[in-house]
């Protein structure tokens, strides 16, 4: 009797498992037939150009029916002002956001220009690093030197960020520019890591100041600087891997500050299935691993493994930002400082 119950029992589960996937599948279909009527998908980021356009043409390529051409591309802070000055003049143009910018979607969610959206990609990523519902990381990356090999020899490369500090590395440096997120937050991490005295003595070496980290790359390769401060696991990759560039990272002993950039739909987005198409697909591990191959970063899914020649996730101490309150509160500190060093 038992034996046949659980037979019965296991039949009926075995339907139900069925109907399911059959409701989700049709869900997913009932998506796909409204985003081809839309046409079209609108996306701004901070990703690399040569990136994010190679990550377009993936996700067109699953979906070939949306026209992908119009997107906007820029640093984290200028995409973030766009979105800001569109959205606050009532101009909906944008499906999805991605900056490397924490701030920016706590922001967006209290203004209600977030959209509410449960993508099934959410699963597999770890709650502590998303906000369910409203965004995940796209890009998790780690902020590292990076430098030329053809031109530092091994025994002079740093292998501490306090290394750097030292006077014969007086107009040797890279750092970005005010402008860029990611550069606040490693300004924020390494302060609070290492000391308030130590960004006072990096500008004491005067680095220079580049505008991306296309320009910090071609720099290093130039010799117009030997290490890049802000030298980015991602940008290293592309160098060397993609570029075939004597491009090298160092992962420095006291640790990398973290940053997550995520991915999130805008409200009134004008192709909102469109939009939940990229959302799933560029979170779920199939667009994750795309994402490694083409720039680089590591991916905030434990499925996913870390870019050809990077370290993986764990081999190296990971800085994240402590309190996101008191980070946005050392805006101007950062950008005073900054702007001496650009003087």
């Amino acid at each position: 009797m038992n034996k046949r119950l659980f037979i019965i029992f296991s039949i009926v589960l075995l339907i139900s498992m069925f109907s399911l996937q059959a409701i989700i599948y049709a869900a997913d279909h009932a998506v796909i037939e409204a985003a081809k009527k839309e046409g079209k998908f609108v996306w701004y980021t901070s990703m690399p150009t040569a990136g994010a356009v190679a990550f377009l043409d993936a996700f067109k390529k699953k979906y070939p029916f949306l026209d992908t051409g119009e997107f906007f591309r820029s640093t984290s802070y200028k995409t973030y002002t766009r979105i800001n000055i569109e959205k606050g003049a009532g101009k909906h143009i944008v499906d999805c956001a991605h900056v490397a910018i924490l701030m920016a979607y706590r922001e967006w969610k209290k203004k209600g220009w977030l959209v509410k959206y449960d993508s099934p990609s959410y699963s597999g990523y770890p709650e502590k690093i998303m906000d369910p519902g409203y965004w995940a990381p796209m890009r998790t990356f780690a902020m590292v030197m990076a430098y030329n090999k053809s031109i530092l020899p091994k025994e002079e490369l740093p292998t501490a960020w306090s290394d750097l500090t030292d006077p014969k590395w007086k107009g040797r440096l890279g750092v970005e520019g005010a402008d860029s997120g990611g550069q606040h937050i490693e300004y924020y991490v390494l302060k609070n890591t290492l000391g308030e005295d130590f960004w006072p003595k990096i500008a004491k070496n005067k680095p220079k100041m580049f505008s991306g980290s296309g320009a910090m790359m071609t720099g290093l390769l130039r010799g117009e600087i030997d290490v890049a401060i802000y030298g980015m696991g991602f940008a290293v990759y592309r160098q060397r891997e993609i570029e075939g560039a004597p491009i090298e990272g160092i992962w420095p002993r006291e640790g990398c500050p973290i940053n997550i950039a995520p991915l999130g739909i805008m409200s009134k987005a004008p192709h909102p299935n469109a939009a939940r198409l990229f959302m799933d697909w560029a979170l779920s591990q199939e667009g994750q691993t795309e994402m490694v191959k083409l720039v680089g970063a590591y991916s905030g899914r434990a499925d996913v493994p870390s870019a050809k020649g990077n370290p993986s996730w764990g081999s190296f101490k990971p800085l994240y930002v402590d309190d996101w309150d008191k980070f946005n509160a050392s805006k101007d500190e950062f950008k005073e400082l900054w702007d001496s060093i650009k003087q």
